[in-house]
């Protein structure tokens, strides 16, 4: 691979991100002014539950959706598609994919089964349904987080650029449902969106990069061996993201979390030079083997 390869691929992600970030900016402010201060912060802290109860439950695994999986994917498949054996290409994907959906049906489940017990912890007991219906999301997050490695792996970076891009756009759908449904349906906007997105390039990975062959997989040990390291860096990255949001729901109300979720999107805007060039440098660590 050149260094020229390398910073086309770097330059494509680089897009697809900064893209993203503004998409995701205007539509936090749009929402702000649509909702109340509590409201926003109950939509906040359901996207945190959600990420920590995958962390919680995949402890004793050694491996959560949309983390070491995808890495171990990103690994082996690449080295399959330089090998240009498509049956272990398919048997890699395959293998990951059961992964993917054992695990993440797991916590979606316990998500839909204690989501009221989860919600009166966090004190918006009123909006328990949130968790029971976003629990759907867990599964359909679990198979998208699997295509940028994928793309990854055959050096398309372009196609993470465009799923970065469509996912953020997709952020509007929630608005809309919001503003003509009212604040209940929101749910329903972020399960729509979330399984648009999933769909697309669930077909652009089937018809382009998932192999007509026969399957010759990996062994699940050899998959997760690898992921350890990666899973475990995750782990503490994750946990200290979220769990700011937990303890202001826990301790005060989800007002206080809407206030720290707008300063953390407003953080982002100005840190976007930053985020630019370790977004860069990134990219290249992990693209040269």
């Amino acid at each position: 691979m050149t260094l020229i390869h390398v910073a086309r691929n770097a330059r494509r992600i680089l897009i697809g991100k900064i893209v993203s970030l503004i998409a995701s900016f205007i539509g936090a402010v749009l929402v702000t002014r649509l909702l109340p201060v509590e409201q926003y912060g109950v939509l906040s802290i359901n996207g945190q539950i959600l990420t920590i109860s995958l962390l919680i439950i995949s402890l004793g695994i050694t491996v959560t959706p949309g983390m070491g999986v995808v890495t171990s994917l990103t690994y082996f498949l690449s080295k399959a598609v330089k090998e240009g054996n498509k049956e272990k290409q398919k048997g890699i994907i395959n293998t990951c994919f059961k992964i993917e959906i054992l695990l993440s049906s797991i916590a979606a489940a316990i998500l839909f089964i204690f989501s009221q017990q989860i919600a009166s912890l966090l004190n918006f007991s009123q909006y328990s349904f949130f968790i029971r219906i976003m629990s759907v999301t867990v599964i359909i997050n679990a198979i998208s987080q699997m295509f940028p490695s994928i793309f990854q792996a055959h050096q398309k970076m372009q196609y993470q650029m465009y799923q970065d891009i469509l996912n953020s756009f997709l952020y509007f759908i929630l608005i809309f449902t919001i503003m003509f449904f009212g604040f209940n349906s929101a749910p329903y906007g972020y399960l729509a969106s979330y399984s648009i997105s999933m769909l697309i390039f669930l077909y652009i990975t089937l018809k382009k990069f998932y192999p007509k062959t026969k399957s010759n997989g990996i062994k699940i040990k050899e998959l997760l061996s690898y992921s350890f390291i990666s899973y475990i860096a995750n782990i503490i990255w994750y946990l200290c993201t979220t769990i700011p949001f937990v303890l202001l729901s826990y301790y005060f109300n989800t007002s206080e979390v809407a206030y720290f979720t707008t300063a953390n999107v407003i953080y982002s805007v100005v840190s976007l030079p930053l985020f630019a060039i370790s977004t860069s440098f990134f990219v290249v660590l992990k693209l040269v083997w």
